[in-house]
């Protein structure tokens, strides 16, 4: 997809956007299927910039997953505001750790996730959560996705806090999730645009 490049966004703004998809990430992944080694690319809309969530370790017996997620330079080869997370996985999903560029924990205690089926959050604050809303998204449900395997366990939702609103939808085409912000009457999106399996074990 090509979009028109609008002026660029101070980066402060665009680490807003690495820590918001990746903590939206850490609550809709399918946890227990994913691999060290596999990376995700995301198109970050209007500003026209790519980022990329790296699964970076798995330990498949105590069920914890480390993540980086960060945006793709224009030049040179280290990520642009590179944020950390560890997630451990099982009947709940917690995120035990939260780090920013700089190394500072935005967390003082572990954070349980809650279940999307009723809202989602948009950080590290438990209390900044969009609840889900009746309103039905228009985007059909995709259990599939060609190149990713196993069923996908993130569903079409909308969700509302005040009058912000997100919608969530899958593509058959482009992977595990797309999510569309209407913050104030500005619409931004990050829409997944490929998946990209780097296996270390294969």
């Amino acid at each position: 997809m090509t979009v028109r490049r609008e002026k660029r966004e101070p980066m402060d703004f665009l680490a807003g956007f690495v820590a918001w998809l990746l903590m939206i990430f850490l609550q809709t992944c399918p946890s227990h299927r994913l691999r060290a080694g596999e990376a995700f690319y995301y198109d970050l809309l209007p500003q026209n910039r790519r980022l990329v969530i790296t699964v970076d370790s798995n330990d498949a017996k105590r069920h914890i997953l480390t993540f980086t997620c960060g945006i793709i330079p224009e030049t040179g080869k280290e990520l642009e505001r590179p944020h950390h997370a560890t997630l451990v996985w099982g009947k709940d999903k917690t995120v035990t750790s939260f780090r920013t560029e700089t190394n500072e924990e935005l967390i003082s205690k572990p954070l349980v996730l809650p279940n999307t089926a009723s809202k989602l959050l948009m950080g590290t604050d438990p209390n900044y959560a969009f609840l889900r809303t009746k309103r039905e998204s228009k985007a059909p449900r995709i259990n599939k996705v060609e190149g990713y395997p196993g069923k996908i366990q993130f569903f079409p939702a909308s969700y509302a806090l005040e009058k912000d609103e997100i919608d969530t939808s899958t593509d058959p085409e482009l992977g595990l999730l797309s999510l569309t912000l209407t913050n104030s009457g500005d619409v931004s999106g990050l829409q997944l645009v490929k998946v990209i399996l780097k296996l270390k074990d294969r």
